[in-house]
């Protein structure tokens, strides 16, 4: 359930709702971020968003090309333990989160003129290791508020994290150009906030 106020409302991206490690700190982050937010007056909605990686996972679930009945049977009970955590995460974001009523891909963030009908005026993104290079992939731009809602919006970075691995020099120069527009940005990495 989500606000109906034609307020001003930040909207808030962060990896907490689709993540296979069921991170106890990503689903707290957001919900205090949120708590935080309201005890200044200020309504937010969690975006319900599942980033291009989480999104493989649900449609192919973790596997290895040399399969035995011992990894069989180990794999199984994985993903019965699996099952029952992620219920109770489930239980947590229905009762505590006020998120959006859709579940928005990657693409559909970044081509978003609007969002479920909301006066957005604020993007938020954080806090996680969502501004990691991937190898192959690259950035996923939709955690950089690379989208069009950001027209109509200021965007903030909140505890952000680059991860392990350094960029390479196209990617600094792509990860610069991502956060030009950004009007504050906290960061958790020294090397991140000396770019």
């Amino acid at each position: 359930t989500i606000m109906t106020s034609q307020k001003g409302i930040a909207a808030i991206f962060s990896i907490n709702l689709h993540t296979y490690t069921l991170n106890y700190g990503s689903a707290l982050q957001s919900y205090a971020l949120q708590t935080y937010l309201k005890s200044q007056g200020k309504e937010s909605v969690i975006v319900d968003f599942i980033p291009t990686h989480a999104l493989a996972w649900n449609k192919r679930p973790y596997y290895k090309k040399t399969w035995s009945f011992k990894l069989f049977v180990k794999m199984l009970r994985w993903r019965i333990s699996f099952n029952r955590r992620n219920r109770k995460f489930q239980r947590f974001f229905k009762k505590h989160y006020l998120k959006t009523s859709n579940t928005y891909t990657t693409q559909q963030v970044i081509n978003a003129d609007s969002l479920e009908g909301l006066s957005i005026d604020t993007l938020i993104c954080g806090s996680d290791t969502i501004w990691k290079a991937d190898q192959t992939g690259g950035f996923n731009h939709a955690f950089f508020l690379d989208s069009k809602l950001s027209l109509k919006a200021n965007k903030v970075a909140y505890a952000v994290s680059m991860g392990a691995r350094d960029f390479s020099e196209a990617e600094e120069t792509e990860f610069k150009e991502l956060t030009s527009d950004y009007v504050a940005i906290g960061v958790r990495e020294h090397i991140v906030a000396n770019r």
